[in-house]
């Protein structure tokens, strides 16, 4: 799962999620897809110069950075963020990890 509060939305903007002061959020599913691509987002978000997330999506949402970590993951290098941060890290679990019980 990837979150993000850019307001990267599919174009057209389905839900019609605000650039400023939302009150509303969007799911997309990213099921199949390494990478996103421009033709198919825009931003909805009134914070930033948007020119270079229409360029590359995977600037906001790093969809191809995750899927490369994705196939690369183990428990050694996947490690959980806590705040204050924790005495003794927990590594997280990937699905590599999880099929390999």
């Amino acid at each position: 799962m990837l979150i993000t509060d850019g307001g990267l939305v599919p174009k057209g903007n389905p839900d019609r999620i605000e650039g400023t002061a939302a009150t509303r959020w969007g799911s997309y599913n990213i099921e199949g897809s390494d990478d996103l691509r421009g033709e198919d987002y825009e931003v909805s978000h009134g914070g930033y110069d948007t020119r270079f997330v229409q360029e590359d999506p995977d600037r906001l949402v790093p969809l191809d950075a995750m899927r490369e970590m994705e196939k690369t993951a183990s428990s050694a290098n996947c490690m959980t963020n806590s705040f204050p941060p924790a005495a003794d890290p927990i590594p997280c679990r990937t699905h590599a990890a999880s099929a390999e019980r």
